[in-house]
């Protein structure tokens, strides 16, 4: 790993270290460190370096790999929050909870949100929970929809495609009732039951 060897020299440079870098050094720190793609490996290699007093070991290395991406999950689950509520401003949805067509040069239109926000936004209650909670639930449901967003993320959408992901959710909105379409606490039970029903083949 060029960046890791790079970063080690330059570790051995820093006079308060006093460590010598090794090749069997390097190829320890590799083989503990070779999940990290270059850019994150280079950014917390850098930070590393700014914040420990002695020789970054590998899990000094890995808390700044992990304290990065934590930052820039949650910067991107603000945007999907956003991105959700001006979606909301532009489209309206029906009784059921999906959103109506849009005409466009004389032809209807579906709106779609990336599988990601859709799936957040059905965690919780759908078009009704978010775009219809009193004002003083907000904050809560902001926090919902981008913790299930990131949970969304983290697992990939269960590990399939997008438009596989998007044809699933399809299947949950049509399958659950009405009354759990619109957020209630047995809604999001059965939307998780469905899921596995699909996903798992029971």
């Amino acid at each position: 790993m060029r960046v890791l060897t790079a970063w080690m020299v330059k570790f051995a440079e820093i006079p308060s270290y006093q460590v010598e870098v090794t090749e069997e050094k390097i190829a320890v720190y590799t083989e503990l460190l070779c999940d990290l793609d270059p850019v994150t490996l280079d950014h917390s290699c850098r930070e590393a370096a700014k914040c420990c007093k002695r020789f970054p070991t590998p899990a000094d290395i890995r808390e700044q790999a992990a304290s990065w991406q934590t930052d820039a999950s949650q910067l991107e689950a603000e945007r999907a929050w956003e991105t959700l509520q001006t979606f909301g401003h532009q489209h309206s949805y029906d009784e059921t909870g999906n959103f109506r067509d849009s005409w466009v040069g004389g032809k209807a239109v579906r709106p779609e949100l990336p599988a990601a926000i859709e799936y957040a936004m059905r965690q919780c209650g759908g078009p009704f929970g978010v775009f219809e909670c009193k004002p003083e639930n907000t904050h809560f449901v902001r926090r919902d929809f981008m913790e299930a967003y990131k949970r969304f993320k983290e697992t990939k959408g269960l590990q399939l495609p997008a438009h596989e992901a998007k044809e699933i959710l399809g299947k949950v909105t049509r399958q659950l009732p009405a009354a759990d379409r619109q957020g209630t606490t047995s809604g999001m039970k059965s939307a998780g039951q469905v899921v596995r029903q699909l996903t798992e083949g029971e």
